[in-house]
C-alpha cells in the first residue's frame, strides 16, 4: 500500500476520532448548564416567579466559560455584553472546556492543532451567546417584579402590585 493510503487511515482512526472524542467531552462539559435551567421548570408549581433569576443565573454562567469576569459585572448589563469582542475574552487556555477534554486536549494533540480547537469552541461559545442574549428575557420587566419571590414568601398582599398588573396586561395585549 502506498504512503498516502496509510496516512489517510491513521488520519480517519486516530486523528478524527481524538478530535471527536475532545468535541464530546466538551458538549458534555458544557451542557449541563443548560439542562439546569430546563429542569427548573419542570416541576408542578408555577415557576414564574424564579424565571428571571435562572435566565440571568443561565447566562452569566454561559458567559462565564469564555468571558473575563469584568465583562459580566452587572446583572441588568448582561443584554448589552459584548460577546463577540476580543477585549472581553479569556486566554484561550483558560477558557472552560472541560476537565476530560482539556486532558485529551494536552495529552494527545499538537499544540497547533490545540489552539484550533480551542478557537472553534470559543467560536462556538460566541454564537450560544448571541442566541442566549437574543432569546431570553434578560431585561423583562414584568419577570424582573415577579421574581421578588413566590407569593407565600411575600411580606405583602399576595396580589402583584399594580405596576406590574399593567405591564402584564400591556405584554399581553390587554392593556
Amino acid at each position: 500500500m502506498p504512503l498516502e493510503t496509510y496516512s489517510a487511515i491513521n488520519a480517519k482512526l486516530f486523528v478524527k476520532r481524538t478530535y471527536t472524542n475532545i468535541l464530546l467531552e466538551f458538549y458534555c462539559s458544557t451542557l449541563p448548564l443548560l439542562k439546569k435551567y430546563v429542569l427548573v421548570f419542570q416541576k408542578k408549581e408555577t415557576q414564574i416567579h424564579k424565571l428571571h433569576d435562572e435566565v440571568v443565573d443561565l447566562t452569566k454562567s454561559f458567559l462565564a466559560c469564555y468571558l473575563k469576569p469584568e465583562a459580566l459585572m452587572s446583572d441588568s448589563q448582561l443584554k448589552k455584553v459584548d460577546v463577540a469582542s476580543e477585549a472581553n475574552f479569556l486566554n484561550l487556555q483558560d477558557m472552560f472546556i472541560g476537565t476530560k477534554a482539556e486532558t485529551i486536549l494536552s495529552k494527545h494533540v499538537k499544540k497547533e492543532d490545540r489552539k484550533d480547537f480551542l478557537t472553534q469552541a470559543q467560536k462556538a461559545y460566541i454564537a450560544m451567546a448571541k442566541c442566549l442574549q437574543q432569546k431570553l428575557p434578560l431585561t423583562n420587566k414584568v419577570l424582573m417584579r415577579v421574581s421578588a419571590g413566590p407569593p407565600c414568601q411575600r411580606s405583602y398582599p399576595s396580589t402583584i402590585h399594580e405596576s406590574t398588573a399593567k405591564a402584564l396586561a400591556h405584554s399581553l395585549g390587554r392593556g
